[in-house]
């Protein structure tokens, strides 16, 4: 398919999603900044930073942006090409959002001269749910961090937030979830985001189990890009950032879910939703890399698994404290055993349901085996669980595990 046909098809395929990038639009070093990251996107198409299924490699995926201040993004098919749409709030809207938390003194307070920051709990929290203008140059504007240092943290962490969400339809690509679409409904279209009410073909159990699997694709990817970044195209002016990569990665995801939590318009219940909460999908995503962690490299497997509990509590901590709203994380604490164990629950019960298990098998086990692990040698969590579910969890080893 020559330029001009790839370009019309993607076109006609966002037609239901917005306008093309509009560049008059947009401030000259704002669009800049958006060059390159598409540049970054149309590389990693061609790279190995997001794990291909069997019989399904990444080949060569068309990307490019939507006019849409809102953070969302697409994976569709469009005159029998793969494509991902971005629109360009996914870039901006994060941008700002992470200036701004890092213009108050509770974010990262160790870090920096986190001292000097002035903004406000009340002004953060109206700077978050605003609608960003991308006419506006961000460097211009009042809510940046006054210490260089923490500018530069807010572009890592716009970097890795941006990563995940556009490795994230990669993921809905390379395990074959448009093909499972189009068979199932017809439809050729996954959104970030659904802006319409979930399909009646499909359950939503369907639908999450498509959108938990390309959350572990975008998370891995997302990570491996970060490490990537550091070592093949910044040096950080602070050693800190490459001796506590991993930790600079989880304060951006769990801060991402955060901002998640308060962007999309007024959902208030995820039950009919096409996606999971965003701290569900938080940490399940966080699991399931530590899952990977533990069979790559079993010696970081405690290391990994000790700093996200540290940093998404603080996260947690530092978010209650500026009173920002948090709609999915206001229900329990995500750090206790039970909780953990309640998600894990839930999204073997949402596989089961979904009639994927040839397309998500492997998920299904390696998830199971996520559940036993918690669950073995701990009576109380499996009485616990059974109280809550009304049904005595399943410890047989799956005839499958381990997975390769």
């Amino acid at each position: 398919m020559t330029d001009v046909a790839l370009r019309n098809a993607f076109l006609k395929g966002i037609a239901g999603l917005g306008l093309p990038l509009i560049k008059p639009a947009i401030h000259p070093g704002i669009l800049r900044e958006l060059d390159q990251f598409l540049g970054v996107f149309c590389y990693m198409t061609r790279a190995a930073y997001c794990p291909p299924e069997p019989n399904h490699p990444i080949g060569n995926i068309y990307v490019d942006y939507v006019h849409n201040v809102s953070i969302n993004a697409a994976a569709f098919v469009s005159d029998g090409h793969e494509m991902i749409a971005i629109n360009i709030g996914t870039i901006l809207a994060l941008w700002d959002s992470y200036l701004a938390l890092l213009s108050n003194s509770q974010m990262m307070p160790r870090y920096g001269d986190s001292k000097g920051e002035k903004l406000s709990n009340d002004e953060l929290a109206s700077h978050l749910t605003r609608e960003f203008s991308p006419g506006v140059d961000p460097r211009f504007l009042a809510h940046n961090p006054n210490d260089f240092l923490r500018v530069r943290m807010a572009q890592y962490f716009t970097w890795i937030g941006a990563m995940f969400i556009f490795c994230h339809e990669i993921g809905h690509h390379v395990k074959g979830h448009i093909e499972f679409l189009t068979a199932k409904t017809g439809g050729r279209t996954l959104y970030e985001y659904m802006t319409k009410d979930v399909p009646m073909e499909l359950s939503t159990d369907v639908l999450k189990s498509l959108e938990f699997g390309a959350d572990y694709v975008g998370a891995r990817g997302s990570l491996i890009a970060w490490q990537e970044h550091l070592r093949s195209v910044h040096t950080p002016e602070d050693p800190w950032v490459l001796n506590n990569s991993l930790r600079v990665w989880v304060y951006a995801f769990a801060s991402l879910f955060r901002i998640l939590d308060v962007k999309p318009s007024g959902i208030k219940d995820y039950s009919w939703h096409s996606h999971p909460s965003p701290k569900v999908r938080l940490w399940q995503a966080l699991f399931e890399v530590g899952m990977e962690v533990a069979r790559e490299s079993p010696d970081q497997a405690e290391r990994y698994m000790s700093v996200v509990e540290e940093v998404t509590a603080e996260v947690d901590a530092v978010w209650d404290a500026m009173g920002l709203p948090a709609e999915s994380f206001e229900e329990g604490s995500p750090h206790s055993p039970m909780n953990q164990v309640q998600t894990l629950n839930d999204l073997l019960i949402q596989l089961e349901r979904s009639g994927l298990r040839d397309l998500e098998r492997r998920r299904h086990v390696r998830v199971k085996m996520m559940l036993q692990e918690r669950l073995r040698d701990n009576p109380k969590l499996i009485e616990d669980l059974e109280r809550e579910t009304g049904k005595r969890p399943d410890l047989e080893p799956h005839p499958e595990a381990p997975v390769s």
